[in-house]
């Protein structure tokens, strides 16, 4: 397996075949310009020197396959730059991707953080700040410094992120978060129905709790 280029490396091999592309396109169109002069000088002398007449033929056969070597190598030319700026998109791409990940995962960490929220773990546990960031991983964009919170249906939502952390806190993921008082809230203090799944914050750190049944309110983390 090839190791992975850098984009500076990769552009510097778009540039040196753009120029070899563009000197074999000079040499091709040199070509076309003699072919022609001759073309136009066998017209005029076709009927008149037959041994200057055959001596321009042979030199017409002789540019032809000349011109056929010179678009062959074109062919390889223009074929080994579309290789290569396919692989700087490819790798430009990749570097945007990581770039956006980042920010992302930043953006989520710092809303959290913001309103209270539980950054440590145990060892061999999964942190809450773990478990929010899976949780708005498909949902937080960064654009021009602008922190985008979509439904799940991929819409802009009206409240910000941290409006959004702040109704986690409240609701069922609260034990995610450090209290703001010693007296619980009455959504945090309150027992859950029957109808709710109860997981313990062991089973959470562990990555064992549906993130999605506890934002819908079907399951609690106790």
């Amino acid at each position: 397996m090839n190791k992975e280029q850098s984009p500076e490396s990769l552009l510097a091999a778009l540039k040196a075949e753009r120029a070899s592309a563009k000197a074999a396109r000079e040499e091709l169109e040199s070509l076309n310009r003699r072919i022609g002069e001759r073309d136009r000088e066998l017209t005029r002398l076709a009927g008149i020197d037959p041994h200057k007449y055959a001596e321009l033929s042979a030199w017409q056969q002789e540019l032809e396959e000349q011109e056929l070597r010179e678009s062959q190598d074109w062919g390889k030319l223009k074929a080994n730059y579309q290789k290569a700026e396919s692989d700087l998109n490819t790798q430009i791409q990749t570097w945007q991707n990581k770039y956006q990940g980042i920010l992302t995962q930043q953006a989520i960490k710092d809303a959290f953080v913001a309103t209270g929220g539980i950054t440590k773990a145990d060892d061999g546990e999964v942190s809450p700040l773990d478990l929010v960031t899976q949780y708005f991983a498909d949902r937080v964009q960064v654009k021009d410094e602008k922190i985008i919170l979509l439904d799940r249906a991929g819409n802009p939502e009206s409240v910000t992120l941290v409006d959004k952390m702040l109704q986690l806190k409240r609701g069922s993921m609260g034990s995610l978060f450090q209290s703001d008082s010693k007296k619980l809230t009455a959504s945090q203090s309150r027992p859950a129905t029957s109808q709710q799944i109860v997981y313990t914050q062991e089973q959470a750190r562990a990555g064992k709790a549906d993130l999605k049944l506890i934002a819908q309110g079907k399951a609690v983390i106790r």
